[in-house]
């Protein structure tokens, strides 16, 4: 056996390989037949768009307030989804012992509107998750009052999980194939988003319904994130309405 010196040897491995340089050659060849920008485009992920599907909104009643009881509410982002909603909601109705998650809660907008509409047996649950961060603040004790208000004013507190946190972790801690509906409307950050779909896709039912806010809209652009998660977990989902919103049942 050949003694170690205990030294390095002073070759060293070429910094590039032929291969190496073979390989960029053949990418400069293509960026000038395709540009730059294409070729980045064919080269990274692209997810496929979510297949064009639309639910047939229910005509709104004549004269019908959009709620029964009077709330709190500083501003409007969820009225105009409501004919989308009766339709994809409607078999849901007064069922009992449906439990329905919303992240990103905000007012409640959406919360009330499902307490009145759809989680009107008294055996269904629902759980919220917002971080109720202070940049939303408009009345004293920011827009967590207005939720926790709200919720009250609808006499459905003690029907309510409201957990103060970020979804990421949130979503972690609540039990697996547990949720009949969940909407997901918290941060739009497509990395973000894509994270709350995959935790959220583990607590939800066969047969139950995944809801994204905002993928027609301009508002934080997550429709990357939601494409990716249908590109991953698509062939698991019917695609019941792509629209401004995204509404998904997932197979049975």
């Amino acid at each position: 056996m050949e003694e170690s010196t205990g030294q390095r040897s002073t070759l060293t491995k070429p910094r590039y390989s032929f291969l190496d340089l073979g390989l960029l050659a053949v990418l400069l060849l293509l960026a000038l037949a395709f540009g730059v920008k294409p070729l980045v485009e064919r080269i990274y992920l692209q997810p496929t768009p979510i297949a064009p599907v639309s639910l047939a909104p229910l005509a709104p009643k004549t004269g019908a307030k959009a709620y029964q009881n009077e709330y709190q509410f500083s501003d409007d982002m969820f009225t105009h989804n409501i004919p989308v909603w009766e339709a994809a909601l409607a078999p849901y109705k007064g069922k009992p012992d449906l439990n329905y998650l919303e992240i990103g809660v905000h007012e409640g907008r959406s919360v009330m509107w499902m307490l009145e509409n759809v989680l009107t047996d008294p055996t269904s649950r629902l759980t919220g998750i917002d971080v109720f961060a202070d940049e939303y603040k408009g009345v004293k004790g920011g827009y967590k009052a207005v939720y926790l208000a709200n919720l009250e004013a609808a006499g459905a507190s003690d029907r309510a999980t409201t957990i103060e946190s970020f979804s990421q972790l949130a979503l972690r801690e609540l039990p697996l194939d547990s949720f009949d509906i969940i909407y997901i409307d918290g941060s739009h950050a497509n990395d973000d988003v894509l994270e709350d779909a995959i935790l959220s896709s583990r607590l939800l039912k066969k047969g139950g319904l995944m809801i994204f806010d905002d993928y027609g809209g301009e508002h934080g652009h997550p429709k990357f994130g939601i494409d990716t998660f249908y590109e991953i977990y698509g062939d698991d989902y019917d695609t019941l309405h792509n629209g401004y919103q995204i509404i998904l049942r997932k197979k049975a």
